[in-house]
């Protein structure tokens, strides 16, 4: 059984099939008039002789979120028409392991940048409709993200940074959002980094701001989600199950998390500077109503041992 993971900003729906391809992107560059010959590996994991269809589908980026929109298998134009699979279908034994070597010729006149598509392994022979959609048996697919060589253009730029929790919380995690936006003409990896310092200048945090190293396809705008804290956070309620999680994820004070990009990608690489505070006030309570009964029992003990002092005498 398989699922596809995908290390960029959109992904193919995860299904579950009884085959495997691998790997999940081909990320490849190619000058007008080259040739690019990769191979995809199919796995048969039935117990059975099975005959895998194949399908090569444009796709381009939809939303912010990392959706994707595939176009209709008719629309061949571009990467479809210049991909090559020595057959549309292949049979496999039971168990049976094969790479399945193709080929992206590109035309002379291909204009520089970047070109998209996936290419499909189904049961069945897809069959489209006349609304564009395809009908088909299990499937699944690869990425494969092709840039054109010549004059390309590598330009990201900020549109929003910010947090996604209030100013001042009880714990971490403290959750911030970057979006980006890709105005160049070819994908595009953002790199960069937040550094939290605390309120006395003191580095508490580095975290990268694409750990997955995902991409920004051209055109499109991305959502970047990140987060600090030093574990898993629960979903909790009730005063001693918050305090719990304000010493599972301990922060105190005010913090400063500043945005650094780096790449010449970027078409600014000033830093971005957000503050927020941790202030964990059941802890406080707690630590303080421990004091007072700390306090307490201490001076009842003065107090009896003064009165034993006293009967002695």
């Amino acid at each position: 059984m398989t699922a596809l993971a995908v290390c960029i900003f959109f992904f193919i729906p995860l299904l579950t099939h009884a085959f495997t391809i691998s790997p999940g992107l081909i990320d490849a560059s190619v000058n007008p008039g080259g040739i690019y010959r990769g191979s995809i590996t199919l796995t048969n994991d039935e117990g059975s002789v099975q005959t895998y269809y194949l399908a090569i589908q444009k796709f381009i980026p939809k939303g912010d979120n990392g959706q994707q929109e595939f176009l209709p298998l008719s629309d061949t134009r571009g990467l479809p028409s210049w991909t090559f699979f020595e057959q549309p279908s292949v049979a496999l034994k039971a168990g049976e392991e094969r790479a399945i070597p193709f080929s992206v010729r590109v035309p002379n006149e291909a204009l520089p940048g970047g070109y998209y598509a996936a290419v499909f392994f189904s049961t069945r022979p897809p069959l489209e409709t006349a609304q564009g959609a395809v009908i088909t048996g299990s499937r699944t697919g690869i990425l494969l993200l092709l840039t054109v060589n010549g004059g390309l253009v590598e330009k990201l730029r900020v549109i929003d940074v910010a947090r996604e929790m209030p100013q001042t919380v009880s714990h971490l995690p403290a959750v911030f959002r970057l979006m980006l936006e890709n105005e160049g003409n070819v994908h595009v990896i953002p790199q960069g980094e937040i550094r939290i310092k605390n309120m006395f200048g003191m580095r508490a945090a580095t975290l990268p701001i694409n750990p997955a190293s995902g991409r920004v396809l051209p055109g499109s705008s991305r959502r970047l989600i990140i987060s600090w804290q030093k574990e898993e956070p629960h979903s909790v309620s009730g005063f001693w199950q918050e305090a719990r999680e304000e010493w599972r994820n301990f922060g105190f004070g005010s913090y400063t998390a500043t945005f650094h990009f780096f790449g010449p990608q970027m078409t600014s690489s000033e830093p971005i500077s957000l503050s927020f505070s941790v202030w964990p006030w059941r802890l406080g309570l707690i630590f303080l109503g421990g004091l007072v009964i700390m306090m307490i029992l201490l001076r009842l003990y003065g107090r009896a041992a003064v009165h034993r002092a006293t009967l002695k005498k």
